[in-house]
């Protein structure tokens, strides 16, 4: 089943464009090249963002390519489809990834047994809240903030389409 998505590169070093841009390629199987800008939240560092086409579960598979270079910033998103749920994995240097299911209207989706998990295991309401924190993508959303701004007006690479 095919979708779309972004790439969202928030910060990379210069030298490592290249190999995001690999990374990409390599995953959707067709060639890639972005439209590289500087990030003002990471002064010496790059951003730059790609639309891109192919089949269900891409997102997965280019969060994985670029995890390769623990350095980068990133965000991929994957939209829903009639047979599968969307997606949205961010990457941090330093705290790893994290994935999320996303809903038809973009909503992060917590399931049952994830609320029940956080409320039999939190011992206060302050528990409560960082679980509630951890499961949406809160603290990430935190840090990536910076960097989002960052990139407000910059433009976006034109559409791929994976083969």
């Amino acid at each position: 089943m095919q979708t779309r998505g972004v790439v969202f590169v928030h910060s990379a070093p210069p030298a490592l464009t290249p190999h995001a841009e690999w990374a990409i390629s390599a995953t959707l199987k067709c060639p890639v090249k972005m439209r590289w800008t500087p990030q003002p939240a990471a002064p010496g560092e790059l951003r730059a963002e790609i639309v891109w086409h192919g089949p269900s579960g891409s997102a997965n598979n280019i969060a994985a390519a670029l995890k390769a270079w623990p350095m980068l910033v990133f965000e991929v998103t994957e939209e829903p489809t009639a047979g599968t749920d969307g997606e949205r994995i961010a990457y941090l240097p330093g705290r790893g990834l994290f994935r999320s299911q996303i809903g038809v209207n973009g909503d992060i989706v917590v399931s049952e047994n994830q609320l029940r998990h956080l409320r039999e295991t939190a011992r206060t309401i302050e528990d409560f809240r960082h679980g509630l924190d951890q499961l949406s993508g809160q603290t990430f959303d935190d840090e990536l903030e910076m960097y989002r701004a960052g990139g407000d007006g910059a433009p976006s690479t034109q559409i791929v389409a994976a083969s």
